[in-house]
C-alpha cells in the first residue's frame, strides 16, 4: 500500500465541477487496451495520465487553462472537489493517477462509493465537508502556493487553511486505522488470523457436520 505522511502541508488546487467520474479522472491508456497481461498496476500510471482529456489539447500539449496547469498548483498536495467526486467506476487507476501526480488529499461534498474505498487501499485521504465548507475553502486556497498553503494533520483529523482556521473531519475508525498503518483490507484480515483460527476450532466442535460434509 502507498505511503502517507500524517502531517502535510501544500498546495489545494481546485476543481469544482460536480460529477467527474473515475474514467475522466484517469482515461483508458493504450496499456490497457491489451488488457490485464498489459495494463500492469499502479506502477504502470503515471502523472501524465491524470484527467489527461482535459489537461492536454493533445498529447504533449499543455491546455495551460486546466487548474493543475497553474504555476501555484503544479505541486499541489490537495484537490479540493465538487459533489460526487469518483464516481462510476471501480476504476482503481482514478487513485493511482492522483497519487502519481503527487496529490495526497481530496476534499469534496461527497464521493463515488468505489472510490471512496479505492482511497484508502492507495494511502489518498479522502475527506468529506459540506459543500458550503468546501466552497469557503476553494475560495480561501485560491491563491495556491506559495501565498496559500493548506495543512493537513491526519492523526488529529483536521485542516488547518490558510488564514489559520482549524476545521475537524470524520473518517470511520477502520478507514482511519488503514490510512495510519498503511493496511489494506487483506492487510487488516491475516492480523486477526488467531482469532479466525479460534472461530474455525470452535466451529469444528459445536458443528462438526459441516466439516464433515466439506471433506466427504
Amino acid at each position: 500500500m502507498s505511503s502517507l505522511t500524517a502531517k502535510l502541508t501544500g498546495a489545494a488546487a481546485p476543481l469544482l465541477h460536480p460529477n467527474i467520474d473515475a474514467m475522466t479522472i484517469a482515461p483508458r491508456t493504450p496499456a490497457e487496451k491489451g488488457g490485464a497481461a498489459t495494463q500492469g498496476g499502479a506502477e504502470a500510471v503515471v502523472a501524465t495520465d491524470l484527467f489527461a482529456g482535459l489537461r492536454f489539447r493533445c498529447p504533449g500539449v499543455e491546455n495551460p487553462d486546466f487548474v493543475l496547469h497553474r504555476p501555484e498548483f503544479r505541486h499541489a498536495k490537495f484537490l479540493i472537489a465538487g459533489a460526487n467526486f469518483g464516481c462510476g467506476s471501480a476504476r482503481e487507476h482514478a487513485v493511482w493517477a492522483l497519487r502519481a501526480f503527487g496529490l495526497q488529499g481530496v476534499i469534496a461534498p461527497s464521493f463515488g462509493a468505489l472510490f471512496y474505498g479505492n482511497c484508502f487501499k492507495n494511502g489518498m485521504v479522502p475527506i468529506v465537508l459540506e459543500e458550503a465548507e468546501v466552497m469557503g475553502l476553494a475560495q480561501e486556497c485560491a491563491p495556491g502556493a506559495p501565498s496559500a498553503l493548506l495543512t493537513l494533520d491526519l492523526a488529529q483529523r483536521e485542516l488547518r487553511t490558510p488564514a489559520g482556521r482549524v476545521i475537524q473531519f470524520a473518517i470511520p475508525a477502520f478507514r482511519y486505522r488503514q490510512l495510519l498503518e498503511g493496511l489494506d483490507e487483506i492487510d487488516m484480515t491475516l492480523q486477526q488470523q488467531d482469532a479466525i483460527a479460534a472461530f474455525h476450532r470452535r466451529a469444528a466442535i459445536e458443528r462438526p457436520w459441516l466439516f464433515g460434509a466439506a471433506r466427504s
